[in-house]
């Protein structure tokens, strides 16, 4: 069963390893949340703000995070697979080394965009 947390102040939260696969965080408040290697697979981030986020090697595969914003976040080591990343903000600010599924441009820019076109192409929409 998927945890409810919409719109949950999160800020400054320790889920360093929390198993959070498939909660549902939209719109939630999670600046300066501390979730290395935590589990957000398939969660509903949609709107949330992860500004300063530590999320060193989490796992976001297939994870909704439209519209959220993750300026000055740190992905390293990230697994964004599959992640709908259609609207996100602050992409090009957030820490991505090594970051897994987030389409660049030659440059090394984010091209959340591109993702977004990738995935409509494949399921048709």
């Amino acid at each position: 069963m998927p945890r409810k947390l919409s719109e949950a102040d999160l800020t400054h939260a320790s889920l360093s390893g929390s198993n959070l696969s498939g909660a549902d965080l939209h719109g939630s408040r999670l600046h300066a949340a501390n979730a290395v290697r935590a589990n957000l697979s398939g969660a509903n981030l949609s709107g949330a703000d992860l500004t300063e986020a530590n999320l060193i090697e989490a796992n976001l595969a297939g994870a909704n995070l439209a519209g959220a914003d993750v300026t000055g976040a740190d992905l390293r080591a990230a697994d964004l697979t599959d992640a709908n990343l259609e609207a996100i903000q602050g992409l090009d600010q957030a820490r991505r080394d090594a970051a897994v599924g987030i389409p660049m441009d030659g440059a090394g820019a984010a091209q959340p965009s591109r993702l977004a076109r990738l995935r409509a192409r494949a399921t048709g929409r």
